[in-house]
C-alpha cells in the first residue's frame, strides 16, 4: 500500500494512507509525494485523489470582472441606518415642537391672565413659522398702526395652518366698513370657531355683538359669548361680564363686585376703576371711601386714565381725601394728556374758579369799585364788577380783560365776562349775539 507525505502549514507530515489523508482536509494545491515520484507534486495531479478532495474553489477574479455584492444585506443596513436617522431627527423635531408650543402657551396665558402681549415671544415664534403666534405678532403692529407689517404677519399665519386667524387679521386691518362687511359675510364661520371652544374668538364674537359690527346689536348674544370666554378665565371677558352685572343688562351688583374684586386680586389694571367706583357709591358692597381711593391710586399709578380722573375728582370734591385742588389738577392733567375729555373739562372748571378768585381778590385790594366801565350792550357807564354770559346762556358776575375766552363748566365758555352793567344787559347780549347771529363787537 502506498504511503504519502504532505506539506501542511509548512511542515512535512507522513507517511499516511490515502484514507488517513482524507481526514487532513487536503485541497488541490496541497504539496504531496509518494514513493515512485521524482519530485513533489500537488494533490490535484494525483488521479487517486480526484474523487476524494473537496469542491474546486471559484476561479481567481481578474481586473475586468467585479465581485458579486450581497444586495439584500446592504439594503437591510441602509434601511436600518435610515430608520435610525429618522428616529433621531424625528425626536429632535418633536422636542423642538414641544418647546415651541410650551413657549406659545406661556405667551398666550399672559393674554388670558393679564391681557398683555409678549411681543418678543410672538416675534420669535413667528420666525419659526408658528401660525397663531404670527397672528398675535401681526396684532402688535395693528396696535402701533403699522398696517404693512401687520398684513405681512397675518399672511404668514395663513401659510402656517391658521387660515381663519389670517382672514380675521387682514379684515380688521382694512378699516371699520370693510371689517363690518367681512363679518356680515363670515358670521357663521366666526360663530363656528367660537363654538369650537376658542376663548379668544368667543371674546371677539361677543365684542362684535355688543357693538353691532356687521350684525344687529344683540346684548344677550354678547353676554353669552363673554360668559363662554370668561369660563376659560380670560380677564377681558370677566371684566365685561362684571360690567354687564354692574351696569348692563344682567343687573347683579353683588356678582359684579365679586368679579371686579377677583380681577383686582389678579392685578388686572382696568378693574381698579370700577371696583373703586363700587366702593365709592356703595354698589354691591358698603360705601368705603378709603378702599375707593386705594383702588384709584393703584390704577392711576399704572397709567389708567379713568382712575387718574376719579382720583383728581376726589381731591377736587374732598371725597375720601382732604380737598386739594393742586393734587386734583396733577391727576386730572395726567388723564387729560391721555385724551380723557371729562378730565379736560374739569381742569377748565378748576382754573376758571381760580381765575375768578384771583380777580375778585385783586379787585378788592385795588378798590376797583371806583373804576368806570362802559356796558358793551347799552353803552351806559358802571363801576365795580360787571356781568357776563357763557355759551350756555348762564349769566353771572364776571371780570374784564383776558378772561373773555375762559372756558367754564364742561364745554361752556365765557364768550363775554364782566362787560355788561347788569344781568339784563348780559342776557339781552347773549340772546342777540348768540341766538340771533350776533351784532356786538365783543
Amino acid at each position: 500500500m502506498k504511503k504519502y507525505y504532505v506539506i501542511l502549514n509548512n511542515q512535512q507530515l507522513g507517511p499516511f494512507t490515502i484514507d488517513e489523508l482524507q481526514q487532513r482536509n487536503l485541497n488541490p494545491s496541497t504539496p504531496i509525494w509518494h514513493e515512485g515520484l521524482a519530485d513533489w507534486t500537488t494533490v490535484s495531479n494525483l488521479q487517486e485523489f480526484s474523487s476524494k478532495i473537496g469542491a474546486t474553489p471559484p476561479p481567481f477574479i481578474t481586473n475586468n470582472k467585479k465581485p458579486q455584492i450581497n444586495n439584500k444585506r446592504f439594503i437591510v443596513i441602509g434601511l436600518s441606518s435610515l430608520l435610525l436617522f429618522g428616529i433621531v431627527f424625528g425626536g429632535v423635531l418633536f422636542y423642538k415642537n414641544l418647546e415651541r408650543n410650551k413657549k406659545f402657551n406661556i405667551a398666550l396665558d399672559l393674554i388670558r391672565n393679564y391681557d398683555s402681549l409678549d411681543v418678543e415671544a410672538f416675534k420669535d415664534l413667528a420666525s419659526q413659522n408658528h401660525g397663531k403666534a404670527a397672528y398675535f405678532y401681526g396684532k402688535h403692529f395693528l396696535i402701533i398702526e403699522d398696517s404693512i407689517e401687520a398684513n405681512k404677519y397675518f399672511e404668514i399665519a395663513g401659510k402656517n395652518g391658521e387660515p381663519f386667524y389670517s382672514q380675521y387679521g387682514l379684515a380688521s386691518n382694512q378699516g371699520t366698513e370693510y371689517f363690518n362687511d367681512w363679518v356680515k359675510n363670515n358670521i357663521k364661520l366666526i360663530t363656528n370657531v367660537a363654538n369650537d371652544g376658542d376663548w379668544y374668538m368667543q371674546f371677539k364674537l361677543a365684542y362684535i355683538y355688543a357693538n353691532g359690527l356687521g350684525v344687529e346689536k344683540n346684548e344677550d348674544s354678547a353676554f353669552k359669548y363673554y360668559k363662554l370666554s370668561s369660563d376659560s378665565n380670560y380677564v377681558s371677558a370677566l371684566y365685561n361680564i362684571a360690567y354687564s352685572y354692574g351696569f348692563g343688562v344682567k343687573k347683579d351688583e353683588t356678582k359684579a363686585f365679586t368679579i371686579y374684586k377677583s380681577l383686582v386680586d389678579r392685578g388686572y389694571t382696568l378693574a381698579y376703576t370700577n371696583l373703586g367706583y363700587m366702593y365709592d357709591k356703595g354698589l354691591g358692597t358698603s360705601i368705603n371711601f378709603d378702599e375707593a381711593i386705594k383702588c384709584y391710586k393703584i390704577g392711576a399709578s399704572r397709567g389708567d386714565k379713568v382712575c387718574q380722573y376719579n382720583l383728581g375728582f376726589s381731591y377736587y370734591k374732598g371725597d375720601g381725601v382732604k380737598k386739594d385742588k393742586k393734587e386734583a389738577l396733577k391727576f386730572l392733567e395726567l388723564a387729560a394728556n391721555q385724551g380723557y375729555e371729562n378730565a379736560t373739562n374739569l381742569i377748565k372748571v378748576i382754573k376758571a374758579e381760580q381765575e375768578r378768585a384771583n380777580y375778585q381778590q385783586n379787585s378788592s385790594s385795588s378798590n376797583s369799585s371806583s373804576e368806570v366801565h362802559t356796558c358793551r350792550y347799552c353803552n351806559s357807564s358802571f363801576t365795580g364788577y360787571g356781568y357776563g354770559y357763557n355759551s350756555h346762556g348762564k349769566v353771572d358776575i364776571g371780570y374784564k380783560g383776558e378772561g373773555r375766552t375762559t372756558e367754564f363748566l364742561f364745554g361752556a365758555s365765557y364768550i363775554s365776562t364782566g362787560d355788561f352793567c347788569s344781568r339784563r344787559c348780559a342776557s339781552e347780549a347773549y340772546f342777540y349775539n348768540v341766538k340771533q347771529g350776533g351784532f356786538l363787537d365783543l
